[in-house]
């Protein structure tokens, strides 16, 4: 009975052993699971940040676009080339969605503003006259505060 005792108790010592040793081991699975999460989720919005940056960033380089368009269309209209300022009046207008739609509602105000602006500088190119380099100066200057933030 005592050697019978004496293995009960040592395979129930054996047992616990395993039982203390695996739950110890589960407990630092599970806090490595937690670490694991807290990293995805700060990689989230880390990544969610670095691409609302860059289309940020993006949108900025299209107002860069803008304005040298618009620094051309002003020097074919000084030039006297109104065939090619109404040309690239195309591309200005076409390039203005792609500029203005990640800035947000701001944008949109500016753009709709442009797009004013566009139809008089286009309707003075069509006339021939050369004093849409004024409105041109203006529109050139109401994208200056889009860049500055």
């Amino acid at each position: 009975m005592n050697t019978f005792r004496a293995i009960l108790i040592a395979v129930l010592t054996l047992l616990v052993g395993f039982a203390g040793g695996y739950y110890w081991e589960l407990q630092k699975v599970r806090e490595l699971e937690g670490q694991i999460k807290g990293l995805m989720v700060e990689m989230e919005n880390s990544s969610r940040a670095s691409k609302e940056q860059l289309a940020k960033a993006e949108a900025q380089k299209e107002v860069y676009k803008l304005k040298a368009l618009i620094a051309e269309v002003r020097s074919d209209v000084m030039e006297r080339n109104f065939g090619r300022a109404d040309e690239k009046m195309e591309a200005l207008e076409a390039s203005l969605e792609k500029a203005f739609g990640p800035l947000g509602d701001k944008g949109i105000e500016v753009r709709d503003n442009l797009k004013m602006s566009l139809e008089a500088v286009r309707e003075g190119i069509k006339k021939l006259d050369v004093k849409v380099k004024t409105k041109l100066d203006e529109m050139s200057k109401v994208l200056d505060p889009v860049l500055e933030k």
